[in-house]
């Protein structure tokens, strides 16, 4: 199994950034995880797999740069201790270790759920 990030650029937001991923491939199987960081691609050494060093003069990019190498050292790690697992199951791994909240919920779904209990009427729900 590898692993490597990628800045998709086809729809930058109104900062002119794209959404990075992590992408995950096994033999013919391919996920494209979202880190939830958006950069610039003017800022971003794809064959480096960082961000470039006239980004990095920014403190806080360069905090950034040292985030996604600690973020590919512990997905490794949990590769290799999933070695056994199907790919649709590292995948979830990998979610859940990217996940801001350890893995629970996502706002939405937690969210609509909130929502459905303070509806009395079953219909609403």
């Amino acid at each position: 199994m590898r692993i490597k990030y990628y800045l998709d650029t086809r729809k930058l937001n109104k900062q002119g950034e794209g959404n990075l991923y992590i992408v995950v491939r096994h033999k013919d199987d391919t996920s494209y995880i979202s880190t939830g960081m958006h950069i610039a691609p003017n800022d971003w050494d794809a064959e480096m797999q960082r961000l470039t060093s006239a980004a990095c003069r920014d403190k806080d990019k360069a905090k950034l740069n040292l985030l996604l190498n600690s973020r590919v050292s512990e997905i490794n790690l949990a590769l290799f201790e999933a070695r056994e697992c199907s790919f649709n199951k590292v995948c979830s791994i990998i979610n859940r270790m990217l996940s801001p909240n350890g893995g629970d919920e996502n706002g939405f779904v937690a969210h609509c759920k909130e929502y459905i209990s303070l509806c009395n009427a079953k219909r609403t729900q």
